[in-house]
Parts: C-alpha cells; sequence; structure tokens
C-alpha cells in the first residue's frame, strides 16, 4: 500500500506497524530517519542487537528469508533492515520466491526496506525485477511504500524552526529558510548545523550573525556570494570568501567551476528580465531542481545593474580558466586569484 509521509507519521503514533515497509526517494535523509523510527518503535531506542538484523545490498536471497523466517529472541518482535536493496540480480524464480517470502511474512516480524543511495533505481528507469518488486509491496495491505520526495527550502525551514525549539532556542522562518538554501537544501547538512548552533547558543535566539559565524556553508553557496561581492566591486570581501574557501580545502577546479555557474545563473536571469520572463519559467527551461529554484530567484535580484557584456566577459574568463587550470602545473590557488582579479577588474571598467 502506497502512503504519504504525513500518513505514515499518523500510522506510526496509532502503533499500525505492517509487515513490509519500504522507504525511498531522493530525501534520504528522511528514508534513514523513519527506518529508525520504525525501528525504535518496534524493539525501543536502546534496543538489543539480536532482534535488529541489517543486511547489506549483496546479501544472498537465502540468508535474508532465513532472516526473516527466523524467530524473534527474547523479545516480541524483530527488525530486518534491508539497505539499498535490488533485486535486479534476482533470476526470475528467485523473484517470485522472495515476493511470496514478503507477502507469507511472521507476525513477529518487520522487514524494512531503506533506499538511499542514488545508484538503487526504484522511479521510472527502474529495472523489471525492481518495478516488480515495488509494484508487489504497494498492492499489498501488509506493506507500505512510502517515497520520500525532494524538499524545498522553506519546507526544511519549518523542519529546522521546530528542532531549534525543541531545543529551546529560537529562530526565524527567514533565517531558517536561509540556513536550508546555505546547506543547499541537504537535510542532513542543515540538521546538523541546526545542531551546532543550538549548542552555541544554549537557550535564546538564533540570529544571522551567529549563523554566519559558526555554519559551513557549501561550496556553491559561498562562491555565489564571491561573484556577488565581485558585483559590487567590494575586493576586500571577494579575498576574504576566496581565502574561506581555501581555508577549507576547497578544490580551486571546483571554485572555478561553480563560479562560472553562477555567472550563467545570471545571464539567464538577465536574459529573462529583458525578455519579461518569470523566474519558474526559466527554472523550468533550463532543469533546475525543484528545491533549487531559489538559486535563479535569487539571479535575478542579483543581475540588476550588470551589464550583458560583464557578465559575458566574465563567463569567457572562467571557461578559460578552467581549461589552463586542467591543463598547466602553475599553482592552482593563485591562478584563482588571478581569475578573480581580473573579474573585479572588469565590473571597475565597466
Amino acid at each position: 500500500m502506497k502512503i504519504t509521509e504525513k500518513d505514515l507519521i499518523a500510522s506510526l503514533k496509532q502503533g499500525d506497524i505492517r509487515g513490509v515497509y519500504f522507504f525511498y526517494g531522493p530525501e534520504a535523509f528522511l528514508t534513514s530517519a523513519y527506518t529508525e523510527k520504525v525501528v525504535n518503535k518496534l524493539l525501543g531506542e536502546y534496543r538489543d542487537d539480536m532482534n535488529y538484523i541489517p543486511l547489506s545490498y549483496d546479501t544472498p536471497l537465502d540468508i535474508i528469508l532465513d532472516s526473516i523466517e527466523s524467530m524473534s529472541l527474547f523479545s516480541e518482535n524483530k527488525a530486518v533492515v534491508l539497505k539499498d536493496y535490488s533485486p535486479d540480480r534476482l533470476s526470475e524464480e528467485e523473484l517470485d520466491l522472495f515476493i511470496k517470502g514478503l507477502a507469507e511474512i511472521p507476525s513477529d516480524t518487520v522487514v524494512i526496506f531503506s533506499i538511499t543511495s542514488s545508484k538503487v533505481d526504484y522511479s521510472g528507469k527502474a529495472k523489471a525485477n525492481s518495478k516488480a518488486l515495488l509494484k508487489a509491496l504497494t498492492g499489498d495491505k501488509n506493506s507500505i511504500v512510502c517515497k520520500f520526495d525532494t524538499m524545498f527550502a522553506s519546507d526544511i525551514g519549518r523542519l529546522i524552526e521546530k528542532k531549534a525549539k525543541k531545543r529551546g532556542c529560537y529562530i526565524s522562518s527567514e533565517d531558517a529558510k536561509y540556513i536550508a538554501e546555505c546547506t543547499l537544501c541537504n537535510m542532513s547538512v542543515s540538521s546538523a548545523e541546526t545542531d551546532k548552533l543550538c549548542d552555541y547558543v544554549g537557550k535564546g535566539n538564533i540570529t544571522r550573525d551567529i549563523i554566519d559565524r559558526l555554519i559551513i556553508k557549501q561550496t556553491d553557496i559561498k562562491v555565489y556570494e564571491l561573484a556577488n561581492a565581485i558585483n559590487r566591486r567590494n575586493n576586500k570581501a571577494a579575498f576574504l570568501i576566496l581565502d574561506e574557501l581555501f581555508s577549507q580545502r576547497a578544490d580551486p577546479l571546483a571554485v572555478i567551476a561553480s563560479l562560472n555557474y553562477a555567472y550563467l545563473d545570471l545571464y539567464y536571469a538577465f536574459l529573462a528580465l529583458s525578455r519579461n520572463i518569470s523566474s519558474s519559467q526559466v527554472a523550468k527551461d533550463f532543469n533546475y531542481a525543484a528545491n533549487r529554484k531559489f538559486v535563479i530567484e535569487n539571479s535575478m535580484k542579483s543581475v540588476r545593474g550588470l551589464s550583458r557584456d560583464f557578465i559575458s566577459k566574465c563567463i569567457k574568463t572562467l571557461s578559460d580558466a578552467d581549461i589552463t587550470l586542467k591543463t598547466t602545473p602553475a599553482n592552482k590557488i593563485i591562478m584563482v586569484e588571478k581569475t578573480v582579479a581580473q573579474l573585479l577588474e572588469y565590473n571597475k571598467a565597466k
């Protein structure tokens, strides 16, 4: 049976435990979190390991079936967790045997498929066996299938607010969303950074200043800040950001690549504004991920006051720098610094 995350939460609160859970989708953090919730519901937070059976993706079918059919020891329940399991290596007969075993699961056993790897595909491109397994579980009343789709910055922001509140801290909706954007909507990173901020504050307000001083922003976000500093002709801020990136051991090639993407985003935004095209349409036309639409929205704000000639020069210079970095043995950090200085000169001259 396929259900939503909201229905899953209600089901677990009511203690309605099914024999099989299949968790998958692009939001791997939620897959892991709900896997843990189901296991804790069954065995308790301080469980013994005898009735918790984690199996890897390459576990042979006979061992999986034995683990499912064996009796629980000194406990009413047993949890078998199949991490990143794909049935595509099974023969047709083995797959039928597996599906039959899941349909006849013992009453004291719960099997949890926890799919967190992007290499294991149960989406539209899934192979025949994966599709067959998912279809069988979706049609089984004793099974729960739940897909965790990509979350937007505003959704993650609300979770950050709730987490901070539980820790006795306060953070505004705007700043919570800012954390989500700084971590590129990666829930695992957002959660860890929120914990760090709460540990620092103790009890009280988490301000934007504290956020900027403490969280480790993803390279792409720092590079967008670098582009903004260049566009504002702020030499000092630009080189301080560059120093921070390299102190965090950012790859010079990754910095140039991300800076190039930043200016491509600005170019798309410039063209969109000149033709009165919305940010949503730009995101659709250039295949931006749903939870990264904020990138083009921010670019449409940042591009005002910049010329097409300036943006084009920056893209050409960054493209040349990328080729040079890949083909010469020169000091790569110095080369990136020279490139940033060149971009600042372009802006100064315009």
